[in-house]
Parts: C-alpha cells; sequence; structure tokens
C-alpha cells in the first residue's frame, strides 16, 4: 500500500470511530505524512483527485498542512509564523504563483466534485478555501489593516471599533451552554468582509454594503445600524463553513440584484506595503 493510499484511510476516519486513535498517536502520523506526502513525491493533481473522495472532517487539520507544503511561497526559506506574516517578506513572483496554483486547484476540484456528484462542502473545497484566505495577505493583523485603508479609500470608511459593543467575551465560548445568545460582532464583520475580498470583490462589498446599512455624511459605514438591523443574519453567515458562506453570498448578492451573475469560486490575493519588511 502507497503512502497516499494510507493517507486517504486515515483522513476518512470519522470522530468516535472504534479506529480512533490517541492524540499522541495522531501527532506521530500528522508528523509521519506531512514527510512522506510531499511535492516530491505525490503531484499535487492526484493529490487532490485523491482528497475530493474524502467526506470526513476529523483531520481536515492535516489536509490543511499538507497542502501548505505545495504552496510556493511555503517553500521559500523565509521563516514562517502561525500568522502567515511571513508572506509580506516573500517575493511578488512566488505569490503569484501560490495565486495561480490555488485558483487553478479550486477549479480542477470544484469540477471533479461535481462530475462525481459529490457536495461542494466537502474537506477538501473547504481546506483550499481556508489556504486561499491564509495566503490572501489578509490573514494576518496588519496586512489586514493596510488593505482595509486601500479599500476604505475605494468604497468607504469602515469603523469596525464600533462593533466591540457588541462583543461577548470569547471566553464565554467555551462557558456558554446556548452558544446561540453569544454576539461576535466584530469577528463576523471581519470574517464577512475578508471573505468577500478574497473571494468576490471591492466592487462587491460595496454593494452589498450599501444593501446591509447607511452610510453618514462623513462617507463612513453605519456599522452600529448595521448589526442591529442584521444581527441574526450576521450570526448565521459567521458559523458557516467556507464553501456554504460562499455559495450563500453569491446568492444573496443576486437574489437582491447586488450582482449581475454568481461569482466563480477564485482567490484574490493582496500586497500590503508593511513598514519594515521588504
Amino acid at each position: 500500500m502507497s503512502q497516499l493510499q494510507k493517507l486517504m484511510l486515515f483522513l476518512d476516519q470519522k470522530s468516535g470511530s472504534e479506529e480512533e486513535i490517541s492524540e499522541e498517536e495522531m501527532l506521530a502520523s500528522y508528523e509521519q505524512f506531512l514527510l512522506e506526502v510531499t511535492p516530491k513525491l505525490v503531484s499535487l493533481p492526484k493529490l487532490l483527485a485523491s482528497f475530493c473522495d474524502i467526506q470526513s472532517f476529523t483531520h481536515s487539520d492535516l489536509m490543511l498542512q499538507i497542502l501548505f507544503n505545495y504552496m510556493p511561497s511555503y517553500q521559500s526559506d523565509i521563516q514562517k509564523d502561525d500568522d502567515f506574516f511571513f508572506l509580506h517578506a516573500v517575493d511578488s513572483k512566488l505569490r503569484d504563483k501560490d495565486q495561480h496554483l490555488l485558483n487553478q486547484s479550486l477549479k480542477h476540484t470544484c469540477k471533479q466534485l461535481k462530475s462525481s456528484q459529490r457536495s461542494y462542502n466537502s474537506p477538501i473545497l473547504n481546506s483550499l478555501m481556508s489556504v486561499s484566505l491564509l495566503f490572501s495577505g489578509l490573514s494576518d493583523d496588519m496586512g489586514f489593516a493596510d488593505t482595509l485603508g486601500d479599500v476604505e479609500k475605494e468604497i468607504g470608511y469602515l469603523p469596525i471599533f464600533q462593533l466591540e459593543t457588541f462583543d461577548d467575551d470569547m471566553d464565554d465560548l467555551f462557558t456558554n451552554n446556548n452558544q446561540a445568545d453569544l454576539d461576535f460582532a466584530t469577528a463576523s464583520f471581519t470574517r464577512l468582509i475578508t471573505m468577500v475580498l478574497v473571494f468576490f470583490d471591492t466592487s462587491a462589498l460595496s454593494k452589498l454594503l450599501d444593501h446591509l446599512t447607511i452610510k453618514g455624511k462623513d462617507n463612513a459605514y453605519d456599522l452600529n445600524n448595521l448589526w442591529m438591523k442584521h444581527s441574526i443574519l450576521l450570526k448565521k453567515w459567521f458559523v458557516l463553513s467556507n464553501v456554504d458562506l460562499f455559495l450563500t453570498l453569491n446568492r444573496y448578492m443576486q437574489n437582491n440584484k447586488l450582482i449581475d451573475q454568481k461569482y466563480s469560486l477564485k482567490m484574490n490575493r493582496f500586497s500590503p506595503y508593511i513598514s519594515g519588511v521588504s
């Protein structure tokens, strides 16, 4: 049995199954697969084709880590960090290759899932979207803030700090039995605009925000108004998977005549200027 076949069997395990292993065994397996399933040993098209058959989300973290190793920027000698701040020091040509590779992978995976009549809300498509978000240039605070500044020059000011008033303590997420009662307004809105910027565009974001709220005389969106009017909707969107949120936003914007036709799934990357990084 090849290492790829062993990986497929491992990934398809479901949480709570009889085959479930201890945490120590799981970490050891992760490390072994990360060493043995690499671009030199398994081509990306072959890997994606195999991942399309996986239905269990139990080991999606491993799937994600394996996909990292296929990204040109991740193969660079620059020291990596969990927030992906290192991307701002990566040569733009390498980042262009990341984007091209991800868009080809998203297109190929959608096509294969459709042809095999599998759900788009699959581990592999969600993982590819997670990789796209991480490699977009928006996953670290500085990259997000700098890009947001450029976006605001086009569409209007987004005073995200206004939403802190509605935020519950994140610690309550683990202690409150009724999580539906919790509000994470800042996180919900930040995820929403990140998804729209990465998988749609600035024009779509502008039209969506104009639909959801109002602007003041200072060209600033009223985010207090947005949350008070649409908190139920944004809370529903916040808990959706990457795939379901993309499909939901596509449908919502088309139904409300904000876009003429649905967007195909592809990612945008951003190159914010970060002082001291070259």
